[in-house]
């Protein structure tokens, strides 16, 4: 990026950023975004470094809050967004389940081969919702055949009002990485 002029913030979310961190000087704001564990090689070369150079550590869990804090003391939990719910919730628990679901982001990341072992070796139902994003042909291709599958229901995007009545309608929810 061009650092010749000052930028109001730069926002970081890749632990291995701390080599580009001398341009901070003409930043107003610098934060790393911290939103997975990364391990210990990432904790033993880039993560203490960089968090001492930015000005905040925004982390998604209160677990890396703790590991990070003593390198920079404005070091924050900040959750992923969720959206509260507008009336009470219930969930009547089956004695016997029958879907398995997941409802979020589709990406290269997701782990078809596992929901393709579930409906091979059970039989559960599957329901899924939530954009493909962030993913070549191939596999995207991959989630078409998977929603062509028998006992396979697709979604698409979940809006925001449905959310909680399509999470209802999943007996066991999972995030499948």
């Amino acid at each position: 990026n061009n650092f010749s002029r000052p930028h109001d913030i730069v926002w970081i979310y890749d632990y291995k950023a701390s080599n580009c961190a001398v341009c901070f000087e003409k930043v107003s704001t610098s934060i790393y975004y911290c939103n997975d564990y990364f391990g210990e090689y990432a904790y033993s070369k880039y993560e203490p470094k960089l968090c001492g150079k930015v000005d905040y550590v925004f982390c998604t869990a209160p677990k890396l809050r703790d590991r990070l804090i003593k390198y920079n003391q404005s070091c924050m939990f900040l959750p992923h967004g969720v959206w509260q719910p507008k009336n009470t919730i219930k969930f009547e628990k089956k004695s016997k389940p029958e879907t398995i679901g997941y409802i979020g982001t589709l990406n290269a990341t997701v782990d078809i081969d596992l929901f393709c072992k579930i409906l091979d070796q059970t039989d559960y139902k599957l329901i899924l919702g939530g954009p493909i994003v962030e993913c070549g042909e191939a596999k995207k291709g991959s989630f078409k055949k998977l929603f062509n599958r028998e006992r396979v229901s697709y979604l698409g995007n979940v809006e925001r009002s449905d959310l909680y009545d399509e999470l209802g309608n999943i007996d066991i929810c999972m995030i499948p990485y």
